[in-house]
């Protein structure tokens, strides 16, 4: 609640004595607002970092580097990752998710001197619902804005090679601040010791999640030229997801037919079989 001020109605929709669907709906509205206030004040910054970076027409662009590169799955790929890190929009994506999992590193691994990286990804989880949907809103939204993806589609390059290119792109960005997060269990080997399996085997879970998550975002993306529709639909769809078994005990705390279909769509409980250490297979065939 220091960093959201909203989860605290978070919490009291759920407290002890039942759900209160009031805080509910207020909670979601505030969240999708503020989503929503975010990438409106963000989005003229990037469009004119953007712009002044990439001051080539598009068709030009696309043809240099379709012509350039032997592989055009790896035009893709490199284009959507310069553009990343030409423009602030990959830096601070990363430098944000990573001074709040330092942050939750700092209280729960140096402070509470707890050994497992688990509490560090579920408290850095609802920083990632902001941040995907940030990473991916104009991975298609752009090209449809821009009038770049006639282009592509009339390119030799198959459809798949252009979804691909771009989807392992947006992993390669997500993964790097993973790569950070994975020294966390060396540095607490320094003060004692750590299941380092058990670690390491929440960091891939949550890696996994990212992984869904984003190709949720690129989906959405796809739909709309719009980005901050497509930020805030993909922020809407991945905190439903996470919010599935809270839904599930509001529509019948007991289960039925409804609630076992809507399980199916938890994005969260099948990570949490890698954050309590457990090697479960049909977790990772989920993702």
């Amino acid at each position: 609640s220091t960093f959201y001020p909203p989860s605290i109605l978070y919490n009291m929709a759920f407290d002890i004595e039942g759900m209160n669907l009031l805080y509910f709906v207020l909670f979601v509205l505030l969240s999708v607002g503020s989503m929503g206030i975010t990438i409106a004040i963000l989005a003229p910054l990037y469009k004119k970092i953007y712009t002044a970076l990439n001051a080539r027409s598009a068709k030009a662009n696309y043809v240099y580097k379709t012509t350039k590169t032997s592989s055009p799955f790896m035009a893709i790929y490199k284009k959507e990752l310069r553009g990343f890190f030409h423009s602030f929009l990959g830096w601070f994506y990363i430098a944000f998710h990573l001074f709040f999992a330092g942050w939750y590193f700092r209280f729960y691994g140096m402070l509470q001197g707890l050994p497992y990286i688990s509490y560090v990804i579920s408290g850095i989880l609802l920083i990632s619902l902001f941040g995907i949907p940030i990473l991916t809103m104009r991975s298609f939204s752009e090209e449809m804005r821009m009038r770049t993806d006639q282009l592509l589609y009339t390119s030799p390059l198959s459809v798949w090679k252009i979804i691909l290119g771009k989807y392992f792109a947006f992993v390669s960005v997500f993964g790097a601040q993973l790569l950070v997060i994975s020294f966390y269990p060396c540095f607490l080997q320094i003060f004692g010791e750590v299941p380092v399996g058990e670690n390491y085997l929440a960091v891939l879970g949550f890696f996994l999640f990212g992984m869904a998550a984003i190709a949720i975002g690129i989906l959405i993306s796809s739909l709309t030229e719009n980005q901050i529709i497509a930020a805030v639909l993909t922020f809407f769809v991945l905190m439903t997801g996470v919010m599935i078994p809270e839904i599930c005990d509001f529509i019948s705390p007991g289960g039925n037919f409804v609630t076992k279909i809507l399980q199916m769509f938890d994005l969260t409980a099948q990570m949490d079989y890698t954050l309590y250490g457990m090697l479960y297979l049909p977790s990772f065939l989920y993702y």
